[in-house]
């Protein structure tokens, strides 16, 4: 059974099969019901690190609820920042608080105290235990590098605690399948995204994908709307390339498309500790 619903920004497709020892009379309603719940997970992850949801967990965050003071946010929430803190001690090319950036360009909902604040990174975002959290300084966080893949995630784990064997959700440019099926694999051409091209088959894994297919040009040129930041400039890259990550679970393929984007360094230390593979497709 697949299912195609709006959610993240974009369409999410949702692919599920039994084993053939599930009643052929009881697999259609089981499986509509395993993926309302991948889809009810993606909700969920949504209004926990959206940026553009003020009333978000992320967003109370970023609003200063917990500077200086601890608090309980939602487990999901606690557990993708703590990842991001992972990858962002192996490599500072991924960095959740230079995307407010795109805040300043008015891409994101504007947090009028950040604007004159000296601002901390994630390393002032102090996680606890309980799944608590207090910040040491004012920050801007932005898990939009992170946080569909993890959305993705957490509808598979639906998915697989309602007895699905074998399937697969699709977001856009990240991607996570499981089961004994192997899923062809379609990238999109850097300077003429609206053409695919056959990439592999991808088992039992994830893949995202990061480009500037589809931003617009400023009058000088540049990609004035491009979410990929370099935190060393504060400012977007330049590339006419896209970069695919291929990792264990979506969450962790996601952020190191950033990673592999901004350094182009396809066995960069974060990759292989992930055992993760990289993809550079040109123009």
């Amino acid at each position: 059974m697949i299912r195609c619903q709006p959610a993240l920004g974009t369409f999410i497709e949702i692919e599920a099969c039994y084993s053939e020892e599930v009643p052929a009379s009881e697999t259609d309603s089981a499986l509509s019901f395993a993926i309302d719940q991948a889809f009810a997970a993606i909700q969920t992850a949504q209004s926990c690190m959206s940026v553009f949801d003020l009333n978000s967990g992320l967003s109370q965050i970023n609003s200063g609820k917990f500077l200086n003071r601890s608090g309980t946010i939602h487990p999901w929430l606690w557990e993708v920042l703590e990842l991001a803190k992972e990858i962002h001690s192996l490599s500072r090319d991924f960095d959740p608080s230079a995307t407010i950036y795109l805040m300043h360009q008015g891409m994101r909902p504007q947090i009028d105290k950040l604007s004159e604040a000296v601002l901390g990174g994630l390393d002032d975002v102090i996680l606890l235990e309980d799944h608590k959290v207090v910040t040491k300084k004012p920050v801007y966080i932005d898990l939009g590098g992170i946080g569909k893949g993890a959305a993705v995630d957490r509808a598979i784990d639906a998915l697989q605690t309602h007895g699905v064997t074998s399937g697969g959700v699709n977001a856009g440019g990240d991607l996570r399948v499981f089961g004994t099926k192997a899923h062809s694999i379609y990238l999109r051409h850097p300077s003429s995204p609206q053409s695919t091209f056959f990439a592999g088959k991808l088992q039992d894994g994830a893949l995202a994908t990061s480009g500037d297919y589809f931003v617009t040009q400023g009058s000088d040129s540049q990609k004035t709307n491009s979410h990929l930041i370099s935190p060393k400039l504060s400012l977007p890259i330049q590339t006419q390339k896209s970069f695919s990550v291929i990792a264990p679970i979506c969450a962790v393929a996601d952020a190191l498309t950033k990673v592999f984007a901004i350094t182009g360094d396809a066995q960069h230390p974060a990759l292989r500790y992930f055992d993760a593979q990289a993809i550079e497709v040109t123009a």
